[in-house]
């Protein structure tokens, strides 16, 4: 199938001109829509591979990263930051769900605009509304890593088991609130990937180097969360209406 440049409208592949615009349909033409073809498909199938990849070392440090984290700091006689840390974890979700409670409020405005059909203002304040919620969750793991950087200076020690518990103490209240959503519940699960990608790349900034490049980093795949999410929700809401 061959798509007319000009009108957009969709013809057989022996055709070779459009029968709505007149407008010629030529092998370059065709060239082109291929490759526009090509790139669409191949975008989900990056991301899909790129999400995958992460993930490996995303399920080992849910899996060990508070189990040696804390054995480790154990062994150096860092109990009371283990404790800490525990606490500060039970707690969080209690402080966490103010700030959900005032975005979930806050996202009435744009979905009245949305519904009213004033579109543009319902996105941008949609978009604000959803990166100012990531960006507490990713501004607290941030508060954590720093933490746990300032007390392995200030003892003595390696940072690596300070950073391994430290995800326990950012991630596991997010990955705690996320098991009492429903299984579709697809905005929470992105968050909370979101959280843990931008912790894992925090580290791995540091070890090599290039702690200066994780803001960038981070912020280019923020946003790209929220045009994700803003076409989910845009999708529902012509569905909606």
């Amino acid at each position: 199938m061959t798509i007319c440049l000009r009108c957009n409208t969709p013809h057989d592949n022996t055709l070779t001109a459009c029968s709505v615009c007149g407008a010629a349909l030529s092998e370059d033409a065709q060239a082109y829509q291929a490759e526009i073809v090509s790139k669409e498909t191949a975008a989900p199938d990056i991301l899909g591979k790129f999400v995958s990849a992460s993930m490996v070392p995303i399920m080992v440090m849910n899996f060990l990263s508070g189990i040696v984290g804390g054995a480790w700091l154990l062994l150096l006689g860092q109990w009371r930051v283990v404790l800490l840390g525990f606490l500060t974890g039970m707690m969080f979700p209690w402080a966490y769900s103010i700030i959900a409670l005032v975005q979930g409020v806050l996202f009435i405005v744009p979905t009245t605009f949305l519904l009213k059909k004033v579109r543009p203002v319902g996105m941008v304040m949609a978009f604000l509304n959803s990166f100012f919620g990531h960006a507490v969750g990713i501004f607290w793991g941030v508060v954590v890593f720093i933490h746990a950087f300032s007390l392995a200076h200030r003892t003595d020690n390696i940072s690596l088991p300070f950073f391994l518990y430290g995800w326990t103490v950012a991630i596991g209240p997010f990955q705690y609130m996320a098991s009492k959503e429903p299984p579709d519940a697809l905005g929470t699960y992105l968050a909370l990937y979101l959280f843990q990608l931008s912790y894992l790349l925090l580290i791995a900034a540091y070890f090599m180097h290039i702690a200066w490049l994780w803001l960038p980093s981070i912020l280019i795949l923020t946003i790209c969360f929220e045009i994700y999410l803003l076409k989910t929700i845009s999708r529902f809401n012509d569905e909606m209406l």
